[in-house]
């Protein structure tokens, strides 16, 4: 499934379905400026708010989203392996 960008205007205002640097896919809503490449963003984990940005891939055709690891949370999409 593919990312859905929901628009106010001109303005993106939440990305439904944004795929998550664990692989889960979840709504993403955009806090800041919108820019062609990085905008601002924060997406729920477990009850957690994890801040960090959306990346568009014109070539792919979908959206990504990628934590600040060093802000409150930032280790909410931490991948674990059990090895």
């Amino acid at each position: 499934m593919k990312a859905q960008i929901m628009y106010n205007n001109d303005t993106i205002i939440k990305v439904k379905n944004c795929l998550c640097s664990d692989g889960k896919r979840r709504t993403v809503n955009v806090t800041g400026k919108t820019r062609k490449f990085f905008t601002p963003a924060r997406v729920r984990v477990k009850g957690r708010s994890v801040s960090g940005f959306i990346a568009a891939f014109s070539w792919r055709d979908d959206a990504e989203f990628y934590e600040y690891f060093h802000r409150k949370n930032g280790y909410a999409l931490k991948v674990q392996h059990n090895d």
